[in-house]
């Protein structure tokens, strides 16, 4: 148990060290550095102590809550900018997670008749009208 708080502790000032570097050293913006934060509270909050083992629960715990595979991936991306850090700065074991695998969406595409009815939109109001126009300059110049 006294293992586990001092390793938890180490992991804690070497966070700070990052943020740090990342802001004086990188010139990360706060946003950003905010982001790796926040990542970095998750963690801990459901459990990790530095261990890839904890790691691999927090991601269970994670799933468990109902944290969508995208949200998660998010979270891992963010963290793994810290274990890289970790692992190139102080030859700490190399901890990154993979991302998980999320679904694709596939949007079907428009039958002809639905095609036909986008291409032949007239607008009727003026509002209508302002908005469509401003469309196909956007699209013209695109």
């Amino acid at each position: 148990m006294q293992e586990s708080h001092e390793s938890v502790e180490l992991m804690d000032e070497l966070f700070e060290k990052f943020i740090l570097e990342r802001r004086y050293l990188r010139n990360l913006a706060e946003r950003t550095l905010d982001y790796y934060r926040e990542v970095y509270k998750f963690f801990k909050a459901v459990g990790f102590d530095g261990s890839k083992e904890s790691l691999q629960n927090a991601v269970i715990r994670f799933r468990e809550r109902g944290t969508s595979s995208g949200a998660i991936n998010t979270y891992i991306k963010g963290m793994n900018v810290f274990l890289k850090w970790l692992h190139t700065e102080h030859n700490h074991a190399d901890l990154s997670l993979q991302k998980l695998k999320v679904e694709q969406r596939v949007f079907r595409s428009l039958t002809d008749t639905e095609l036909k009815t986008v291409i032949s939109y007239k607008p009727k109001s003026r509002s209508q009208k302002r908005i469509h126009q401003l469309r196909r300059i956007y699209h013209f110049n695109a």
